[in-house]
């Protein structure tokens, strides 16, 4: 309870983590093979990472991923 109320009076502590999340999202799609662009529009979404993964191991390219995870 004491790590909300730390986080409740600091936005910008809860703004650094999204972008955080963001940008490691973001390297995992560029690691799978998507273009930057690409990774960092997946990464905004709510793209589904594990059933990404998934789709490119069973041999999916990431164009076609792409068009079904966006």
């Amino acid at each position: 309870m004491h790590a909300e109320n730390a986080t409740a009076k600091n936005p910008r502590r809860i703004q650094n983590e999204g972008l955080q999340v963001r940008q490691w999202r973001r390297e995992q799609f560029y690691r799978l093979g998507f273009s930057n662009s690409d990774a960092r529009t997946l990464a905004r979404s709510g793209a589904d990472l594990t059933r990404t993964r998934a789709l490119i191991a069973r041999g999916c390219d990431p164009a076609t991923a792409y068009r079904i995870v966006r």
